[in-house]
């Protein structure tokens, strides 16, 4: 199954950093977390980037479950400045497969329905 994932910085995480700390931060912390990030998407084909001029990672990836994607960002340095968001994206074959399948139903109401109504 595929996964929308959104990371947004929560800003707290840089507040009161030293202009050093705030690179340190940055080599020890980001860069190692978007290297992690493009490495998956060499492996796994996934798709990702960053919000152009945002604060926000933003990828797809395909996982077996949404835990598989839980260990996957807790792997992540960043993790804990983050806030994340995960989506299971439904493919668009299935979601035109639903749609037909609830018109059918409505279809079938309406003609029981016509059925059971008798006029005065």
């Amino acid at each position: 199954m595929r996964y929308l994932v959104r990371g947004e910085l929560i800003e707290e995480s840089l507040e009161g950093r030293t202009p050093e700390e705030s690179a340190m931060y940055f080599r020890q912390v980001v860069q190692p977390s978007i290297e992690a990030l493009w490495k998956l998407g060499e492996e796994k084909n996934a798709i990702r980037g960053v919000t152009a001029g945002g604060r926000e990672s933003v990828f797809v990836v395909d996982a077996d479950s949404s835990a598989e994607v839980g260990r996957l960002l807790r792997s992540l340095p960043f993790r804990g400045s983050m806030r994340w968001t995960v989506s299971p994206i439904q493919s668009l074959k299935s979601a035109l497969a639903q749609h037909r399948q609830a018109v059918r139903a409505a279809r079938g109401i309406i003609l029981e329905r016509s059925a059971q109504w008798n006029p005065p």
